[in-house]
């Protein structure tokens, strides 16, 4: 119907649901009355009806009041959502005292209704019309309330108006019909005969020279579900007549879902034949939804998306920055919705385009998106490395970002080969390598992790090179003798370049006789006995505690041993640097006896 058609492309240009409610009356019933009330009222002077003028037919055939309930069903939610008691009385006595100038006898304006059926003309007569929408401009100061009111207009509340005007467009054909039976009685029959059809439909099918003729004549007498299913499937060229029909009828089946499977089947076949036999296919499921008053087809769409990601993938293999920019030309001159290309965009990393678009990329998608340019040869050569890093500093530019892994990682390779084999280098090649490092172009934060390494290296050097001298310092030290271990500590001190000196320090430090003596025990049986008893009573000692407390004493008896066996441990692996210097004296006998 064009007007379905027409409502649809009006209310998709609306921004809210106010706009659409504030503009409703005016522009629906100027649409039954261009294509409706024109179209009736035109036939009655064809059939030489000639007493009833414009006005008189208007009052008694035309009744929107299917399109007027669902329009009263939203407004009652939106005042529901602003919570306006005051409004939602009005409107309920309003609606209570206007309903039957709406229902049964058209419009209930006194008088001859000249030209278009406006809203401006119900205002004038009622005083009514959708004044509410003007009061809840008022309410509605709650941002709460805006977002669910806003949340109103979508496609469930478009069906819904759409549904409205298709039965007040069936109410007014019905009242026409009766009107004109008044002059020509059984000039019109009302109702469908289930029956009569089914016995044309099947007569149909065993008379092929007249099954044409037989089929027209069974769905006008009644359009059942499978006589339409027949015709579908046996006739291609009446489909879109078929939906149609279909589309007026609540109880039956939407024929858009049966469309869209045999153009599943044709689009898979001219995939095979080429893109000319895509374009031409494309074009007739255009055709196809213009006609059938279909807004959305997933093999529509399924075209665009599959022909702008093949448009994408030569994107992807161009290097020359012409030819870039001439693929990205037919990409965005293809015949597709922005958002699709938008979503092809944000999947396949156009970023050349996506402010063009409002794209937005997550650093994941950037990562992606650079990870194009470093690649291959540029993570192995340095002149192909800077290529990628300056491609890849001007994709981030582009899209305002600031870091990427893809850049640190490009840049921690290329630090990588100045400084290669860092745990065996020697400390001058160390030194080196922190000169180039030094003076390399890299984020110092990329940089940190090797001049890291490298300190890391030369500190490894360096211990080993001072407990090479320490161990011989160390182990020649009299650890009786408190002048000889001054003189050891202090040498340390002054000589150590590294953390690994303290432990020469402490174990000086630690030099006593009574220390000595302690560590002396450590080898010996008996401190292995001190472990396992220590370990043994400590535990029975708890358990037997529980039963009776006089069994404490295991347990302090076990805490004793314990701490007898760590303070020889202690102090052995103090005094022999974790065992790594046996100094000689802690083999010597007890010269405190």
């Amino acid at each position: 119907m064009q007007v379905i058609k027409e409502f649809k492309h009006w209310y998709d240009r609306c921004f809210g649901i106010e706009a659409v409610l504030e503009k409703l009356d005016e522009v629906v019933y100027g649409l039954i009355d261009q294509y409706v009330v024109d179209e009736l009222y035109g036939r009655l002077a064809s059939m030489e009806i000639y007493d009833i003028s414009r006005g008189d037919y208007i009052r008694q055939c035309v009744d929107m009041s299917y399109l007027d309930e669902s329009v009263e069903r939203i407004e009652y939610r939106i005042m529901e959502i602003t919570q306006d008691k005051n409004a939602m009385k009005a409107y309920r006595e309003a609606r209570k005292a206007y309903r039957g100038k709406f229902i049964g006898g058209g419009f209930g304006i006194s008088g001859a209704i000249k030209g278009s059926v406006k809203a401006g003309a119900l205002n004038a007569t009622t005083g009514m019309a959708h004044s509410l929408v003007n009061t809840l401009g008022d309410a509605g100061s709650s941002i709460a309330a805006a977002a669910k009111k806003a949340g109103l207009y979508n496609s469930d509340t478009k069906d819904s108006m759409v549904m409205g005007i298709r039965n007040s467009i069936f109410e007014i054909f019905d009242n026409h019909m009766s009107l004109v039976n008044t002059y020509y009685s059984g000039y019109y029959e009302s109702g469908f005969d289930v029956d009569r059809a089914s016995a044309l439909f099947e007569n149909a099918k065993k008379y092929p020279d007249k099954r044409k003729d037989l089929l027209i004549q069974a769905v006008l007498t009644c359009p059942t579900q499978w006589i339409l299913d027949y015709i579908f499937d046996n006739y291609s060229e009446e489909r879109m007549h078929v939906c149609n029909i279909g589309n007026c009828f609540s109880d039956l089946e939407s024929y858009w879902t049966r469309f869209e499977k045999v153009f599943q089947s044709e689009y898979e076949t001219a995939k095979q034949q080429g893109p000319q036999e895509v374009e031409e296919l494309k074009e007739t499921i255009y055709y196809a939804m213009q006609e059938c008053g279909v807004e959305e087809s997933e093999v529509y769409d399924q075209i665009n998306y599959d022909e702008l990601v093949r448009i994408t993938e030569e994107y992807l293999l161009c290097t020359e920055e012409a030819a870039i920019k001439r693929v990205l030309h037919k990409f965005m001159d293809y015949d597709a919705p922005d958002i699709q290309k938008k979503q092809v965009i944000k999947e396949k990393g156009i970023w050349e385009i996506a402010g063009r678009y409002g794209v937005e990329y997550s650093q994941e998608d950037v990562d992606n998106i650079l990870s194009r340019y470093y690649f291959g040869e540029a993570k192995q050569n340095e002149e192909k490395a800077q290529e990628a890093k300056k491609q890849i500093r001007v994709v981030m530019n582009a899209l305002n970002v600031t870091s990427s892994q893809v850049f640190d990682q490009l840049e921690k390779d290329c630090i990588a080969r100045l400084c290669p084999n860092i745990t065996e280098a020697s400390e001058e090649v160390c030194q080196k390598m922190t000169e180039r490092i030094a003076a390399y172009d890299a984020l110092e934060e990329n940089k940190q992790p090797f001049v890291d390494e490298i300190k890391k290296r030369i500190d490894t050097i360096w211990t080993q090179e001072d407990a090479a001298i320490f161990d011989k310092v160390y182990l020649r030290t009299n650890l009786h003798d408190v002048d000889e271990i001054r003189q050891a500590i202090e040498f340390v001190k002054q000589k150590g370049r590294t953390e690994n000196a303290q432990k020469y320090i402490n174990a000086l430090e630690t030099c006593s006789d009574k220390n000595i003596k302690t560590a002396q025990k450590y080898p010996k049986k008996m401190t292995t006995i001190y472990e396992i008893l220590g370990i043994g009573l400590t535990f029975a000692g708890v358990i037997l505690t529980l039963m009776h407390p006089a069994f404490c004493l295991i347990f302090f008896l076990g805490i004793v041993l314990w701490n007898a066996y760590n303070r020889r441990e202690k102090y052995w692996y103090l005094l022999t640097i974790n065992e790594t210097n046996l100094h000689k004296d802690l083999f010597l006998p007890d010269k405190t006896k």
